[in-house]
């Protein structure tokens, strides 16, 4: 499932005058290097996508409480992968974040920012040092689970290595093949099917970010039938503006939608071979 990447706008000013290093997500780093260059020590998230706060309306809505009534949220609680939880005055709500339909509603875009839709940034490349979950069972191990580690820049290679030597990190390595296998769809969704959605929306005379050659990986046209499940989604929620009607379908139906496009989306990329092309 990945993290869970809430709303965050860091002032470029106060950043570089009172912060010597943070953690942010691809677009936040693309921004904050644009306005500060190295003045700044990123750590990158891995990022699929950012959710909005209407995603917990929806689980509200499903588990009967009251939005307004949370006061504690943990989208990473217990053992990795982690599960939703969050408390209101009357109960606590436990989710699983696997196979679930909170993990179906996730990911399914109904509530990420229509710039997610655009972002070709999966691993945070403009960051010093960028990390994320190995989503691969001989890489999680224990209760808290393993991270796979990135180093970008000289600094960061500095600290890292400043971090094993102090036994602060206890590391092996990972093949690229590896990471990839793991992170396939967010790969493929961010390199390679943000392609299509461009063309989607440029057809529709929507303004659209340019990127070259060199930042995108080439999208076979029948990827189209997967790209029109995230744009549809995204349009139905963000544009059209149906918050109301998107919380009555069945949770049962929503986990079918979702699951049934995710293992098409999966042989999808066996037929095509992307995981070589990714390479």
């Amino acid at each position: 499932m990945g993290a869970i990447n809430a709303p965050w706008y860091p002032p470029a000013t106060a950043v570089s005058k009172a912060t010597t290093a943070i953690t942010v997500l691809p677009c936040h780093a693309a921004a904050l290097r644009n306005a500060l260059g190295d003045k700044v020590f990123l750590f990158g998230l891995f990022c699929s996508k950012r959710i909005t706060a209407d995603i917990l309306k929806y689980v509200c809505h499903k588990e009967r409480c009251h939005f307004d009534e949370i006061s504690n949220i943990d989208f990473r609680a217990g053992s990795w992968p982690g599960s939703l939880q969050f408390e209101t005055v009357k109960r606590t709500v436990l989710i699983g974040s696997s196979k679930t339909y909170w993990a179906a509603i996730y990911n399914s875009y109904f509530y990420v920012p229509s710039g997610c839709l655009f972002c070709n940034d999966y691993f945070c490349d403009k960051a010093d040092i960028s990390f994320g979950d190995p989503w691969m069972k001989s890489y999680s191990h224990g209760s808290r689970g393993d991270s796979v580690i990135i180093v970008r820049s000289k600094r960061g290679e500095e600290l890292f290595k400043r971090a094993i030597y102090e036994n602060i990190l206890e590391v092996q390595d990972i093949s690229e093949e590896d990471v990839i296998s793991g992170h396939i769809n967010g790969i493929y969704n961010k390199r390679a099917g943000v392609n299509i959605r461009r063309k989607i929306f440029m057809k529709s005379k929507i303004p659209v970010p340019k990127f070259s050659d060199a930042e995108t990986l080439y999208a076979n046209p029948a990827g189209i039938l997967f790209e029109f499940f995230y744009v549809l989604n995204n349009y139905l929620t963000r544009k059209i503006g149906l918050f109301y009607f998107i919380p009555r379908i069945p949770r049962q139906l929503m986990f079918v939608y979702r699951f049934s496009h995710a293992m098409l989306l999966k042989y999808y990329l066996k037929i095509i071979r992307f995981e070589k092309k990714a390479l």
